[in-house]
């Protein structure tokens, strides 16, 4: 019975800290007015669950995030015109291939998996190195294809979640990023790991 209370309680203490740690990225993206927000909460958010899956999981949510978020709020915004820019190129692609049916689409819907990946990864790499954001936007393309099984398996999670959020919106809404960077972070360690040895 003891056993079941204490895995029951540790199971509340963690959707509480995902969910809190939601509600801090929501904060965080709305004192940045959204525009300069999102990126340093976004950033803070895959900071604070790297720390959890180093087993630091004792010290304080709040202080964690905002940590991280004062002290990167310019480097991750920098970063972030980086990534608009990407999500641009992709837009442009989408819109290219609902208007042109041929052969020559296959070459952009490569160009979308593989930008979508590069995405997926450059959160976890910012966390995970003390690097400039130049070296964020450099060794990410390399880190893509270091461990393209580990890679799948971070598309795959994607879409897994996505599935998951679209079908339950509620779940979206309190751990929306939490969950996500959590689970990111996760498999892209398994690169990292991969690139120490």
């Amino acid at each position: 019975m003891k056993t079941f209370s204490s895995k029951l309680y540790q199971a509340m203490e963690w959707i509480t800290k995902f969910a809190f740690l939601q509600l801090l990225w929501v904060l965080g993206t709305l004192a940045g007015l959204i525009v300069l927000g999102i990126y340093p909460a976004t950033g803070a958010a895959f900071s604070v669950t790297r720390k959890w899956l180093n087993g630091k999981t004792d010290q304080k949510v709040l202080s964690m995030f905002y940590h991280y978020y004062r002290k990167d709020f310019v480097k991750l915004n920098v970063l972030g015109l980086w990534i608009n820019f990407l999500l641009l190129l992709v837009y442009l692609d989408i819109f290219y291939l609902q208007n042109n049916q041929s052969l020559l689409s296959i070459p952009f819907f490569a160009f979308i998996f593989i930008l979508a990946h590069y995405l997926l990864y450059i959160f976890p790499v910012y966390a995970h190195f003390e690097y400039t954001v130049g070296e964020v936007i450099k060794n990410t393309f390399f880190l893509l294809i270091v461990n393209p099984t580990a890679s799948f398996f971070l598309g795959l999670t994607t879409i897994l979640l996505t599935i998951l959020y679209v079908l339950f919106p509620a779940v979206s809404a309190i751990f929306g990023i939490s969950l996500f960077a959590f689970l990111i972070t996760w498999n892209a360690r398994f690169t990292f790991q991969k690139l120490k040895n």
